[in-house]
């Protein structure tokens, strides 16, 4: 019995000291747009200064080929939702379908959907960032290997959805991510046949 206690109580303080960790990264996402833009454009200027050896935005340069098209703009859009979550965790959550807590109330402690959601988006943060520089390096030996990966996580996440085990809204990134694959796929194909043809 005073082992479940203390039990109790470490998983407590563990619930309070995550919310400590989360406020924190809340007031840092709480400054003012400038500064997060300044930094979003920094990390920026670095990957691209690292393409060539200077900052230009003339992405027409760098990303020629239907295959890196479909791997920059799907690495943008992963960047963004990441950065979203990362933010906003309640809207994913309104995004996905899922029931969430409305504004003004407080999740019990025990609950760390909040958390699950920031931990995904930081993942998907760094996944749009490889995705943005593998295009922009036209690291095609990384784009082949997606399609069946990303085809896996469309077979999970639409299953996963249509059985009910979790919310409509997550087929819409199966979708999302089956679409992806096939853009990429049919991308590569094309090019393949191009210079077979050359």
């Amino acid at each position: 019995m005073e082992t479940m206690v203390r039990l109790e109580e470490t998983v407590v303080d563990f619930g309070r000291r995550v919310d400590s960790a989360i406020e924190t990264v809340m007031n840092f996402c709480q400054l003012s747009e400038f500064y997060r833009m300044t930094y979003i454009y920094d990390q920026l200027d670095k990957v691209l200064e690292y393409t060539d050896g200077q900052f230009d935005l003339d992405f027409s340069q760098k990303i020629n080929k239907r295959s890196q098209h479909s791997i920059f703009w799907f690495g943008v859009s992963t960047l963004v939702l990441g950065f979203v979550g990362l933010i906003l965790p309640q809207f994913m959550l309104i995004l996905l379908g899922a029931p969430f807590v409305p504004a003004g109330e407080k999740r019990p402690f025990f609950d760390f959907t909040y958390v699950f959601i920031r931990i995904s988006a930081v993942a998907a943060v760094n996944m749009g960032a490889y995705y943005v520089f593998a295009a922009l390096i036209d690291n095609s030996d990384f784009f082949l290997p997606t399609v069946p990966f990303r085809i896996f996580t469309f077979t999970i996440f639409s299953t996963l959805a249509l059985s009910g085990a979790a919310p409509a809204g997550v087929f819409g990134i199966a979708l999302w991510e089956g679409g992806g694959a096939l853009w990429l796929a049919h991308a590569l194909a094309a090019e393949a046949r191009q210079n077979v043809s050359e």
